[in-house]
């Protein structure tokens, strides 16, 4: 009995952390750039009932449940969604954008899909900047980049689109997730490599890689399991209540 409600405590631990990594899914599924987030469980230990096997000369084992191991990116292409607009960028292929912080002392780097940028004035200029974070859109050299300016005051759209680096990385999937739709690297991800095979589109965003009709079927499935193992420890309770009355 103790075994079965820790089994059943497990799995809503874990049924928990699976709900909230699809509410997160769904919080973002107009977010641009976004790509889908996918937890994957594995079950625990087995203890072997020795007494059993001693006497039925059979090996039976008991699982103590299941855990979430890992969530993990799915990076699908979302569908480009058009905007019109100068200063919006949709990556079709694979890669990211750099985001760096412009500042010698930060020497951070961040990457994102997330092609809604802004500009920023300073004194020599207008740096091309993302609009979430509002730090520097990198060009293939790890640089900020100076937008220049036509007669009519529009931006040099045509400047951007060969001034935007887009990098790419053996194992994305190790990326984490920063806020304000940037994802850093880490030891696991390898040194981002120039993608010359992916295009820039301008007057478009990506939009998010989240399916809702998948994502609410999955939803009801995590609910179920989640209600299930409420039942498991429930029972388990009210068995140990009963033994407890015999004694």
């Amino acid at each position: 009995m103790n075994i079965a409600f820790r089994t059943g405590a497990l799995g809503l631990i874990a049924y928990q952390k699976g709900m909230d990594t699809l509410a997160n899914n769904m919080a973002n599924v107009n977010n641009h750039g976004y790509k889908t987030m996918r937890s994957s469980f594995s079950d625990l230990l087995y203890n072997d009932m020795t007494h059993y096997a001693e006497k039925n000369g059979k090996d039976i084992r008991t699982g103590l449940g299941v855990k979430q191991i890992a969530t993990d990116y799915m990076f699908e292409q979302g569908a480009p969604q058009t905007t019109e607009r100068d200063l919006d960028f949709c990556i079709v292929g694979s890669g990211f954008f750099q985001i760096i912080s412009g500042d010698k002392k930060d020497k951070s780097v961040k990457y994102t899909r997330d092609g809604n940028f802004s500009l920023k004035l300073e004194k020599d200029g207008a740096y091309l900047v993302h609009s979430a974070s509002q730090k520097y859109v990198a060009d293939k050299k790890g640089q900020k980049i100076k937008v220049n300016m036509k007669s009519d005051g529009t931006v040099d759209t045509a400047q951007i689109l060969k001034s935007l680096g887009i990098y790419k990385f053996d194992n994305p999937y190790a990326m984490d997730p920063d806020g304000s739709n940037l994802l850093s690297d880490n030891v696991l991800t390898g040194k981002p490599q120039a993608d010359n095979i992916s295009q820039v589109k301008s007057g478009m965003l990506e939009g998010s890689s989240v399916d809702v009709s998948r994502q609410m079927s999955d939803i009801i499935i995590t609910q179920r399991s989640f209600q299930f193992n409420s039942r498991v420890v429930q029972i388990a309770d009210e068995m140990e209540q009963e033994v407890n009355k015999l004694r």
